[in-house]
């Protein structure tokens, strides 16, 4: 009696682990898809057709829709004035353009009182040599070789140190993908990736990014102290800050400038790899770029 007792277990503990298997991967498959699928490059719009605030209407429907709401569909304000936009080849055109080419951000802000400008001159020499030795051949990860000792924060990268950036470089190309001479960014140096082959795989966020070092390269990343937790009264920052008036008439001591952008670039220097902080709550809980597949 026992031991049909005993085979009658052993069979139920092998059909549940056999159910649990099957639920586990049912589970999982999704989420790979799901994955592949972001991986994607983004879709092209196809022309001639309307995009009605992210909806995309074909001819017939943008005529249908223009009509029933009593205007004229043979007149092409009637679509601009209900907010439907034509895709044409001239509108893609234009978007690719301000997607490659035109900078992000406020110059004031990015430039003026953060200092990415002026943080990418730092390596700058590394940047040219990098891409000399690519010899007009594409890459994935520009990798820089350190001419002199670099500090960032508490950290010293010594001279012939190799860091790897993330930046894409296209065939016979003099500077990074998405980046300018100028030190201004562009869209494509976040949201765009090169294939095996070199090819631009435009959409594709670039996952392998170093974006911890293209911010703590920059000349003032303590301006952006709120996007992570740091209190800038705390008293381990205090040594030769200004002092000043607050809003309640009360005298306060601000951080010593070198010690809190030391502190602020150690802090960023954390944040792994295709990883950014875009809120301003003061609060630890950055962004992760997908992993590029290339």
């Amino acid at each position: 009696m026992r031991w049909r007792q005993k085979v009658l277990m052993f069979i139920l503990i092998l059909t549940a682990s056999f159910v649990a298997v099957l639920a586990s991967n049912s589970l999982i498959q999704p989420k790979v898809m799901a994955t592949v699928a972001l991986l994607q490059p983004a879709p092209t719009q196809p022309l001639g057709y309307y995009d009605y605030f992210g909806k995309l209407l074909s001819p017939q429907e943008a005529n249908d829709f223009v009509r029933n709401q009593g205007l004229d569909p043979a007149d092409p304000v009637s679509y601009q004035r209900l907010g439907a936009v034509e895709i044409t080849q001239q509108l893609l055109e234009s978007g690719e353009n301000i997607f490659f080419n035109t900078k992000i951000g406020d110059t004031f802000g990015l430039q003026g009182v953060f200092g990415f400008g002026a943080g990418l001159l730092r390596v700058q020499p590394e940047l040219i040599a990098a891409i000399t030795e690519l010899h007009g051949e594409p890459t994935t990860n520009l990798r820089l070789t350190l001419q002199e000792d670099l500090t960032l924060g508490s950290r010293t990268y010594p001279k012939g140190s190799v860091i790897d950036t993330g930046l894409d470089v296209e065939r016979a190309a003099n500077f990074p993908l998405g980046l300018q001479f100028d030190g201004s960014l562009t869209c494509a140096v976040c949201h765009v990736v090169l294939s095996k082959t070199g090819e631009r795989l435009k959409g594709v966020p670039n996952g392998d990014l170093n974006i911890p070092l293209l911010v703590a390269l920059s000349t003032n990343t303590a301006a952006g102290f709120a996007r992570l937790d740091l209190n800038p009264l705390d008293p381990s920052y205090q040594g030769n800050g200004k002092t000043i008036i607050d809003s309640d008439n009360q005298l306060v001591t601000l951080p010593d400038p070198e010690k809190f952008e030391s502190a602020f670039d150690d802090a960023v220097l954390d944040v792994p790899f295709g990883n950014f902080e875009s809120s301003p709550d003061a609060i630890r809980n950055t962004n992760r770029l997908i992993l590029n597949i290339s």
